[in-house]
């Protein structure tokens, strides 16, 4: 992104530009930066996963609104529908393949063993 910048040959953001966008055009980076924070806080708690998911499902849920004009139209019901079953079920299928695959390798090596605990 820096070497775009250094390349563009009009200034990236000049004092114009900024005098002409409305207030709320700079909300994204505020609320993206609160997003962020919330997610690095959270992440201890309830765990990588559980962050994929909720990231997975907010965007499902997002999707048939901003994509159709009538959230409960049947468009729209139809809509989030396709995206919970291909989106976020697969996403699911994949997440639990992966915590299977984690206990299975878990098990084969010994790390649930009791008075061999895996500190890695």
């Amino acid at each position: 992104m820096l070497i775009m910048i250094a390349l563009m040959r009009e200034p990236f953001l000049s004092t114009s530009a900024i005098a002409r966008s409305a207030w709320w055009s700079w909300s994204g980076g505020l609320f993206g930066a609160i997003y962020i924070a919330i997610l690095i806080m959270l992440l201890p708690r309830i765990g990588t996963f559980a962050i994929v998911v909720l990231i997975v499902i907010g965007q499902v849920i997002q999707v048939a609104p901003i994509g159709t004009s009538r959230f409960l139209s049947p468009r729209g019901v139809s809509v989030l529908i396709s995206e919970i079953l291909r989106v976020w079920i697969p996403c699911k299928i994949i997440g639990i393949g992966l915590y299977a695959t984690k206990g299975a390798i878990a098990v084969s090596f010994g790390w649930l063993s009791h008075g061999n605990r895996y500190n890695g």
